[in-house]
């Protein structure tokens, strides 16, 4: 909500106060906002502004007062000036008053041809894969600036970074920061709208405009509204179910976004090309495995790992069937190293992951972010599931191997992801033998060598 007018003092008093009573809930809370906000007024904000009203009153002043929501409600009093011209943008000064915390933001707003985004896209690497497909459809429909606020930068950077007209920051500040773009937006299982400037929206990006409006407009049909996210995703993964959709296409917001393949472009760093030259096993043919998963609780295990003694059988039996082809553990520089492989890339940088899994045979993984890079980048997977549903996160590419005694239970509790609901010590993972395994890779160096003798 904004009011915008050329403001005096009494004015601006007269507006805090009006906000407070429009949104206050109950006497209290109506009585202690007036209170702080005159308090704030008379002491830090009268007068800075006089002087500013007189120093600025020629030249076209502006004064806002705008709402933002974030863990309860604060409020900003924004003053500034558009008279700056450089090339085809024009400078506007703003300065921010938070009433609460008492901090003071002084930047430069610039109005282009261009409009700006702040793009917020929640999870881990998988997630973030998924979510640059709406990036992508973003960029393709106007012309635009893309601050990615990712939690995970190393992730962020792998994804996002490289990108023209995109930089990866931290997502810290986001929802301070997020007033000063045209559109601020959040991506999970849903593209949340956070902010937006819709005069901006609709003369320099009509047809994201029309996206963002479609998406407000439907809100209530499209989201869940659903405190609890296992809750949450759990009505959503059965709704999914039901209208075809999956992880990628459930991002169509209903009609929003088209989202017509599950590929975004992964960029590579080239610096990193040496690296991959330099290690033992290239040139040779080899496929990859990894054995973990994100530690959303420090000291346990996810249920979606494949048992360790499943997954060191497969190792054994495969170097068995394949004497001339490399085993390769890839995982994070805590992963535990399984025996019987060959080398290990533990710890290492996402970059150099990259040109291993996209020169792998083969990648044999439970679903996770690997997973998800090894197929943007063309290679094929065998991925053992569990309680991840196959018809969410499934690549029809990809050899999808799950136990029809038991699967698909994320979200039916809170504690999904390491506790087996049936207290059965996750059947699921462990009905999935390592010779089922085998044959599926098999059938994949087969179909790929068979495929390359073709193209020879």
């Amino acid at each position: 909500m904004e009011f915008i007018q050329k403001l005096s003092i009494g004015d601006i008093v007269f507006l805090v106060v009006a906000i407070g009573i429009a949104e206050a809930v109950g006497f209290v809370f109506l009585i202690r906002y007036i209170a702080v906000v005159f308090v704030f007024l008379i002491r830090y904000i009268k007068k800075p502004l006089k002087k500013l009203i007189e120093a600025y009153r020629e030249q076209g002043a502006v004064f806002v007062i705008s709402k933002l929501r974030e863990k309860g409600n604060v409020f900003f009093i924004k003053h500034g000036y558009k008279n700056v011209e450089a090339g085809k943008q024009y400078s506007k000064k703003v300065i921010n008053f938070n009433l609460f915390s008492k901090r003071l933001d002084i930047y430069e707003e610039y109005e282009s041809s261009f409009v700006t985004i702040a793009f917020y896209p929640t999870g881990g690497m998988g997630d973030y894969i998924i979510s640059a497909k709406i990036l992508e459809e973003i960029q393709a429909c106007c012309n635009c600036q893309i601050d990615v606020f990712v939690e995970k930068k190393v992730f962020g950077e792998a994804i996002y970074g490289g990108r023209k007209k995109v930089k990866v920051v931290s997502a810290e500040d986001f929802y301070i920061e997020a007033i000063k773009y045209d559109l601020a937006v959040l991506v999970e299982h849903f593209v949340h709208i956070i902010g937006k400037k819709d005069d901006r929206l609709l003369q320099f990006a009509p047809n994201l405009y029309d996206k963002v409006k479609y998406i407000e407009n439907n809100w209530n049909k499209l989201y869940v509204d659903i405190s609890e996210q296992c809750w949450r995703e759990r009505i959503q993964f059965e709704r999914c179910k039901v209208l075809g959709l999956n992880r990628w296409t459930e991002l169509r917001m209903g009609k929003a976004f088209n989202v017509e393949n599950m590929r975004v472009t992964i960029p590579f760093n080239s610096l990193y090309k040496k690296d991959f030259m330099a290690v033992k096993f290239y040139g040779t043919r080899y496929v990859t495995i990894n054995y973990g998963a994100d530690a959303m609780k420090i000291g346990f295990k996810q249920l979606k790992l494949w048992p360790k003694e499943h997954i060191e059988a497969f190792v054994k039996s495969f170097k068995q069937r394949f004497e001339n082809v490399n085993v390769i553990q890839l995982g994070g520089a805590d992963a535990e190293k399984l025996a019987g492989i060959d080398f290990y890339v533990l710890g290492e940088s996402i970059e150099l992951t990259k040109y291993i899994l996209r020169d792998s045979l083969c990648h044999v993984d439970c679903e996770g972010g690997l997973v998800h890079l090894a197929t943007q980048l063309g290679t094929k997977c065998v991925v053992v599931f569990g309680p991840t549903p196959v018809h969410m996160y499934g690549y029809p590419q990809n050899v999808n191997l799950y136990s029809d005694k038991c699967n698909n239970c994320m979200g039916l509790h809170e504690d999904w992801a390491y506790t087996c609901y049936r207290g059965d010590g996750a059947p699921c993972m462990k009905e999935i033998d390592s010779d089922t395994v085998l044959k599926s890779v098999e059938n994949v160096i087969y179909d790929d060598k068979e495929r390359s003798e073709d193209v020879v």
